[in-house]
């Protein structure tokens, strides 16, 4: 049996990771690829279980809390002692 993986939880969903795999019963489903589906806009995950390697879909809910966090400002602050030219 492989290592056991830490839980982590998506914040926008409150999906738990890892998953319960369908076929072998064990907590041990990540997810390794995640796309939006067109016709309602929902994120599909595909899982993949770390003790039987079987591969699953599933769909997590679409919510209006998605929020992404600014980027950092990457530009030089004033007063750099670069040399511009």
């Amino acid at each position: 049996m492989a290592d056991p993986q830490p839980e982590t939880v998506d914040r926008v969903s409150g999906v738990r990771f890892p998953m319960e795999c369908p076929q072998c019963g064990a907590r041990s489903g990540m997810p390794y690829r995640a796309t939006t589906m067109i016709k309602n806009g929902a994120i599909c995950v595909e899982l993949r279980c770390n003790d039987c390697h079987h591969n699953w879909e599933f769909e997590m809910p679409v919510t209006d809390d998605l929020t992404f966090a600014p980027k950092r400002d990457r530009r030089k602050q004033a007063g750099d002692s670069t040399h511009e030219g």
